[in-house]
């Protein structure tokens, strides 16, 4: 994987004489992970870093796992595509999923069940370690003989289990969807921290874009560039303001 600031005649390149089209996750991408979502805000720098990419004609997207009231108060310029591009209310057997993972919830102080319109979140990120382990363990028990059975979906991030209908739209559909709107000459270039941004970064390679992981690059993924951390994701932000000027 090569660093996107190593790669920015690479990356410049692939933007001339195109459309971009700019993706962003929020947790871990635009702003620090904190111990409690709530408290987990974009700084001074990020929210203007956004805006002049914005103001600059840039399409912004948000695809977030966050619900769209909080986004849109602090990126009021954005397109926000909320709950991973989900899309629709989970059903009936979604929910009872829910409630099974509030089951186990109850087990381990420090872990909560978030309810959203299109699913169930366990977060576990204030469990100590060792009994995390275990919480992933049940958890996985009570969830992949449902997904085997393609009655729901589930996708593990950075300490959190999140629970969907089976079929429902993910980060990559949500990419799709807008640079297909977005019309001829659009070039996605999509930024995430965790492994429900790969679905994303696989698309934007596919239509020719640029994906960035943000963080941790040890591991495999889709993503062809990396930054450090949000920092360098502002600091990528302002290179491209730069680089597309219009």
């Amino acid at each position: 994987m090569k660093n996107f600031f190593s790669s920015r005649r690479e990356i410049a390149r692939r933007l001339s004489g195109g459309k971009p089209v700019v993706f962003l996750d929020y947790d871990g991408t635009l702003a620090r992970i904190r111990r409690s979502p709530e408290k987990a805000v974009p700084s001074r720098k990020a929210r203007e870093a956004v805006g002049r990419l914005a103001r600059n004609g840039v399409q912004v997207v948000l695809v977030t796992g966050r619900t769209t009231g909080f986004l849109e108060k602090k990126f009021p310029e954005t397109k926000v595509v909320a709950e991973h591009g989900a899309g629709w209310p989970m059903s009936r057997i979604t929910r009872a999923a829910g409630k099974l993972l509030e089951g186990i919830s109850e087990k381990f102080p420090g872990s909560f069940v978030e309810w959203k319109k299109s699913c169930a979140c366990l977060h576990y990120r204030n469990v100590e370690p060792a009994a995390s382990k275990k919480l992933e363990k049940l958890a996985d028990s009570v969830l992949e003989p449902l997904e085997e059975k393609r009655l729901v979906k589930v996708q593990r991030g950075k300490r959190v289990f999140e629970v969907m209908d089976f079929g429902a739209g993910d980060k990559g559909g949500a990419v799709r969807d807008v640079v297909k709107k977005a019309g001829a000459g659009a070039v996605p270039v999509v930024f995430g921290d965790d492994s429900t941004d790969e679905a994303a970064f696989t698309e934007a390679r596919r239509w020719g874009g640029v994906a960035v992981l943000v963080g941790n690059h040890s591991g495999r993924s889709a993503a062809e560039f990396f930054v450090k951390g949000v920092g360098e994701t502002i600091k990528a932000l302002e290179f491209l303001n730069k680089s597309i000027r219009r």
